[in-house]
């Protein structure tokens, strides 16, 4: 980007007196200028007030939201009953507590032994029927089907 351009662009985010400054400071500044922006577009986004706090506590605030957000969906995703109050800290406890017994091991018809990994919900649906991961290992058909379909969450136990 031109000098001319980049004085424009500094004006244009209400940079004072960016002539005075030297091109690479004036680029810093512009850069900090819009990441910062951003940042408050995302804060809005996520109904933060961000009057009166620097721009490392809303980014802080920021990546609190985001990290929350992302919790709530894993915990939907994972069935676990949710009431929106809970803090990251509850939600991660509540998630841990929700995932499958690392003991629950299926052996098929050919001697192999599986397992569901850790990234596998407490329970889930398949056929229209939703069961907890250890009731799933009891179903001998649908973890036959689990297997031979390669099932994302299924993973070889090495004897």
């Amino acid at each position: 980007m031109k000098n001319e351009d980049l004085i424009l662009k500094a004006k244009e985010l209400g940079i004072a007196d960016p002539e005075a400054l030297s091109y690479n400071e004036l680029r810093k500044r512009v850069k900090e200028v819009e990441q910062f922006r951003a940042l408050r577009a995302k804060a809005e986004e996520y109904g933060i007030d961000a009057d009166g706090l620097s721009s490392d506590e809303l980014a802080a605030k920021v990546a609190e939201a985001v990290e929350l957000d992302k919790l709530l969906v894993q915990a939907e995703e994972a069935g676990i009953e949710i009431t929106g109050d809970e803090t990251p800290e509850e939600l991660k406890a509540k998630l841990n507590a929700a995932k499958p017994a690392k003991g629950a091991v299926y052996t098929d018809k050919h001697g192999r032994k599986w397992r569901f990994s850790k990234k596998t919900p407490k329970q889930f649906r398949y056929n229209n029927v939703i069961k907890s991961v250890e009731d799933w290992i009891k179903d001998k058909e649908a973890m036959e089907e689990f297997i031979a379909g390669n099932l994302h969450w299924l993973e070889r136990v090495e004897d």
